[in-house]
């Protein structure tokens, strides 16, 4: 089950370890098998009169053919997918101009339903429909902003789930069919456990590793709740076959958490070494170091100093226009208010070390900077101020690394970066001057571009961005020992 699995990741910590991500990834396939099951289920039944005023869909189909039916089905799964792909992200782009978050809600809702009627009405299932419109939005260039909005709806919905999961227990059904429920509920949760065990060991997992990989999709999948109405419909089992089963994965899930929290205190002390190694892990592979809030004038030079560096930021701006530009340079950059504390989340702050704030508002620092020493005083700030009047606003909230706007102020602060990750002063400042130096080498050529139109622009500005980085990895290939030698204590022209 998704949703169970990913709530108990979430409440033991587990999803950014190595278990965790091995799980949501299985989970993810799960689901994706969902489809095609559904396509094929239909033709199993042995039933093809099938009265379709039972079926509760908005439209009936019934007088078509079958032909006619799959390519109806067919097309309405890529009209889901064009309309996501082509027409949902300048929607988005507009509402973002508006700033106004409960439109951003409706339109995501009105998206998810719109879409849910519509698999209704091709006789699918509504939530075949929520599933591939959370596949859609999650592909959206806004879809940190939509999870934050909608992150209160999914707590609530997740409470509707795990009450309808309740709700569908049989305790009669159970009650006379004891012995074979419980034979049959065990039987489910070991036999998965030993094969995903066995997987988890055939991908090099280790021992504890496998072992919890297997408590996690131990259970039967909340999916069955979906496939099990419709092969009722279709007559594919008897009804007690799919009663009995039904109880049978409700009471598997069940014993999931209480498995978890028996795995946890039988070997506590190796969950919380995997806990700590694994996130240290994940910060590295990453690369999410660094948290760069706002893309305009003196953020845009950081980013692409840090870039050109190896340092690849986590962007966020609240411009939807400058996002759109932005994006058409060949920037990676991610739309939403910095200054929410569940948008700070998900851009990695709890993990990254650095947060440069780079907004040009200084009411909308100021709550960036008490967010961050609030709820993450170990997070380094950078803040950029265009004059002194924000200097000593921002100097009585306790920041110590603030910068005068400008392109120096953006060179400065990348250096300042590279000090902060570890890198030696020295070899920051080279980077620093080399950087300075090719840019403005190069920024002759791209202003040959802006007598042409944007599409020439963009496709310059990007050669520019590749050339630069080029350019300093191979300034930085050369031999730093040889270099170094001239400012060494014994060198005669010190």
């Amino acid at each position: 089950s998704s949703a169970l699995v990913l709530q108990t990741l979430k409440e033991n910590g587990l999803s950014d370890t190595d278990v965790g991500r091995s799980t949501f990834s299985t989970v993810l396939l799960q689901d994706m098998v969902l489809i095609p099951i559904i396509s094929i289920l239909p033709f199993l039944g042995s039933n093809n009169n099938i009265n379709h005023s039972e079926t509760h869909s908005l439209v009936d189909f019934s007088s078509l053919s079958p032909v006619l039916k799959s390519s109806l089905t067919i097309m309405s799964i890529f009209a889901i997918f064009f309309i996501g792909k082509f027409l949902m992200t300048p929607i988005f782009r507009y509402v973002a101009k508006v700033r106004i978050r409960e439109i951003f809600v409706a339109v995501a809702l009105s998206f998810i339903i719109g879409i849910s009627l519509l698999m209704d009405i091709v006789n699918l299932s509504p939530a075949l429909g929520t599933f591939l419109a959370g596949v859609i939005l999650a592909n959206n260039e806004y879809r940190h902003e939509i999870e934050s909005d909608i992150e209160p709806f999914k707590g609530l919905m997740l409470g509707v789930f795990f009450i309808s999961i309740g709700a569908s227990l049989n305790i009669s059904l159970i009650r006379e069919h004891i012995v074979m429920v419980a034979f049959f509920t065990i039987g489910l949760v070991a036999i998965k456990f030993v094969c995903l065990f066995v997987v988890g060991k055939i991908f090099k997992m280790n021992l504890r590793g496998s072992s919890l990989y297997g408590i996690l999709l131990s259970q039967g999948g909340a999916f069955a709740f979906i496939l099990f109405p419709i092969a009722r419909t279709h007559k594919v089992l008897p009804d007690f076959v799919i009663d009995i089963s039904i109880s049978i994965i409700v009471l598997t899930m069940f014993t999931t958490p209480l498995l978890v929290l028996l795995y946890q205190v039988l070997d506590k002390n190796n969950v919380s070494v995997i806990k700590k190694a694994d996130v240290k892990d994940e910060v590295n592979h990453r690369g999410e170091k660094v948290i760069l809030a706002g893309f305009g004038k003196v953020g845009t030079d950081i980013g692409r100093f840090l870039i050109s560096n190896g340092i690849k930021p986590i962007v966020i701006d609240y411009d939807a226009s400058n996002v759109e530009l932005l994006r058409r340079l060949g920037f990676e950059v991610f739309y939403g208010d910095i200054s929410r504390l569940d948008l700070l989340e998900n851009a990695g702050a709890s993990t990254a070390d650095i947060l440069i704030i780079a907004i040009e508002d200084l009411e909308h620092k100021k709550k960036v900077i008490n967010l961050a020493h609030k709820y993450y005083p170990e997070l380094k700030i950078i803040v950029t101020s265009p004059d002194k009047k924000d200097l000593f606003e921002l100097m009585k909230l306790g920041v110590d690394n603030i910068k005068r706007d400008g392109f120096g102020t953006a060179i400065d602060i990348g250096q300042e970066v590279l000090n902060l990750l570890g890198n030696d002063p020295y070899d920051s400042f080279k980077r620093a001057r080399r950087f300075q130096k090719h840019d403005t080498k190069l920024m002759d050529e791209l202003f040959l571009h802006t007598k042409k139109d944007i599409q020439h622009y963009a496709l310059g500005y990007k050669e520019h961005l590749k050339t630069l980085e080029k350019v300093m990895n191979m300034d930085r290939s050369l031999d730093k020992e040889s270099l170094n030698k001239a400012w060494a204590p014994g060198d005669p022209l010190i």
